[in-house]
């Protein structure tokens, strides 16, 4: 990414101020990927320095900031001596102002709110000098390169091959959608795939107080995503009843996504592999709207009620979607 380019000037005007320093520049009120420090955080989760990611050659030091900027080592020096930053009064000042020529000798100078006394100050001080004296001045001018990529340039490719090639980085099976359900049931399996749930737990994470958090079902554990649509005693003897209905084994899950893929698994044809993974998307679908229906209307439904539903909507939405071969309620 260049200095002066479009993206760069993007960010310093949505999030950089002049008081700033931080090398990922971000306003927290502000939303955004930035907001929060979310962008990195996601890097250290990576164990990847974010700062490592857009090093410059340092040369004239004219606009290297001695304090904040990433240029001496794998991280800024505010972050690897403590004390001194606390001290400094001009915590942005560039490389250029913190030094003097004395012939080849360069003589460092920092302006500081007190004198260094405690012993820790002093450390600091004598390993900030100790790793200065590898510094060299020229009269290049400064410039910014990518290490990501061999040619110092920032593409999003090298972004996605970078944490790509993370092994902790945990790509989420691809969605499958279903056309014999409507729309908004394959939305709600997506989301729930991704954990986007409205769930009381997520609503709290959000700061937003419902009173109790507890299962609506059970009353016993929080309303996690997992816990209501698959761990719930209700819910678990759902499913054991959409199961043997099918015709299926005993039904164990333990995430969304093994009820997503469940079908993938199934050594049948391509018609009714699709039946089933239809017939499990109305499943998750009629347990939260059963879900609603107790917390916003008062209406407490068994399980065996929830599977009933379960038949009714699902017998419509296949019948009504399908192209080929229509049932019958008596076969259903």
């Amino acid at each position: 990414m260049e200095e002066n380019g479009s993206w760069s000037n993007v960010i310093k005007a949505i999030h950089w101020t002049p008081r700033a320093c931080m090398p990922v520049p971000k306003k927290n009120g502000f939303p955004g990927t930035w907001a929060g420090g979310d962008c990195k955080n996601g890097f250290h989760q990576l164990q990847y320095q974010p700062e490592s990611f857009h090093p410059r050659c340092c040369w004239e030091w004219k606009r290297i900031r001695f304090w904040v900027d990433t240029w001496l080592g794998t991280v800024p020096l505010k972050c690897r001596f403590p004390g001194l930053f606390a001290i400094i009064r001009h915590k942005g000042s560039k490389v250029a102002d913190c030094f003097n020529r004395n012939g080849d000798l360069l003589v460092w100078d920092w302006s500081w709110i007190r004198t260094p006394t405690s012993n820790s100050e002093r450390i600091e001080i004598q390993e900030c000098h100790s790793l200065l004296r590898s510094i060299r001045i020229t009269d290049m001018e400064d410039s910014w390169f990518w290490s990501a990529d061999t040619n110092g340039l920032f593409s999003v490719r090298s972004v996605r091959r970078l944490l790509k090639s993370q092994s902790m980085v945990n790509y989420l099976s691809p969605y499958e959608w279903n056309n014999w359900v409507p729309i908004k049931v394959n939305v709600f399996g997506w989301k729930a795939q991704l954990q986007r749930i409205v769930t009381k737990t997520a609503l709290l994470r959000r700061n937003v107080h419902t009173g109790c958090t507890v299962c609506p079902f059970c009353l016993d554990i929080d309303e996690t995503i997992n816990h209501l649509l698959i761990y719930c005693l209700k819910t678990d003897m759902v499913w054991q009843h959409i199961a043997s209905w099918c015709k299926l084994p005993p039904f164990f899950a333990f995430s969304i996504n093994d009820v997503l893929s469940y079908h993938s698994s199934l050594a049948q044809d391509k018609r009714r592999t699709k039946l089933v993974q239809a017939i499990f998307r109305v499943t998750l679908w009629c347990i939260w709207r059963a879900r609603n229906d107790m917390i916003f209307n008062g209406v407490n439904a068994s399980h065996t009620q929830i599977v009933e539903n379960i038949k009714i909507q699902s017998y419509i939405w296949v019948v009504s979607r399908s192209k080929k071969n229509v049932i019958d309620w008596n076969s259903w």
